[in-house]
């Protein structure tokens, strides 16, 4: 496949205004509910700190509070993680590419399953005549979510409440990757994910780190999360 081709392919996937158009691409998407809605509200969200961290002056399409974080959370996105193709290095080199490649993910909200959006993907592209791209599936994650209303997610937050003395901040979802599926999905079970990181925790990075009350405070949580629901 030739360069140009597979820009002019990737083209079709995705309007100017961030709207994905594979067709029924959106079909299982649902809107937060009114509980889900409450406690979004209630979230902390410092935008212009969390720009700057990330060295932007705008979240796409120009969100801001509570449309910013309802699309993180439930819109669902076909992201381009990078392209390979010929030469890009320093000086002359007028070739043609024989071959091209890019990398997409698509991050899913709940009801979405991986493998149905891989199918209407392909299907997007072989009626715009790119029947003969290769398509490579990688690492499949099927989305997965507990309802707030749930017996144990509210097991949960109340008992965060009792041991830290405050209102728990709780999201309803996460943009966040995870095996939670396996029990959520498979089994049945309800999952709730819970933390004792800071804000300077630096998540994933390689001097991710907690404090140690943090630390302290989140073993005391959980324990009491395991009595909590052995009783309830």
């Amino acid at each position: 496949m030739h360069a140009w081709r597979l820009v002019w392919a990737l083209n079709t996937l995705k309007n100017g205004g961030e709207e994905v158009l594979i067709e029924g691409f959106y079909d299982e998407v649902e809107p937060p509910s009114a509980e889900e809605i409450d406690y979004l509200k209630n979230i902390p969200f410092e935008e212009e700190e969390e720009k700057r961290d990330l060295g932007l002056r705008s979240f796409l399409s120009d969100l801001s509070g509570l449309s910013a974080l309802r699309a993180l959370l439930y819109k669902p996105t076909c992201t381009i993680n990078g392209f390979l193709a010929g030469y890009a290095g320093a000086g002359h080199k007028k070739v043609l590419p024989n071959k091209a490649m890019a990398k997409l993910d698509f991050r899913l909200v709940f009801r979405q399953m991986p493998d149905e959006v891989l199918e209407k993907l392909k299907a997007h592209l072989a009626r715009r005549g790119f029947k003969d791209m290769e398509i490579i599936r990688h690492s499949p994650t099927e989305p997965a979510k507990t309802p707030v209303t749930d017996g144990f997610a509210q097991t949960v937050i109340k008992t965060a409440e009792r041991v830290y003395g405050k209102k728990a901040v709780v999201y309803p979802t996460s943009a966040a990757s995870g095996p939670m599926h396996l029990f959520r999905n498979w089994f049945g079970y309800p999952v709730v994910s819970v933390g004792c990181a800071y804000a300077g925790s630096m998540e994933h990075a390689p001097n991710e780190n907690i404090t140690l009350d943090d630390f302290v405070k989140g073993t005391k949580f959980i324990a009491a999360v395991i009595h909590d629901f052995s009783v309830s």
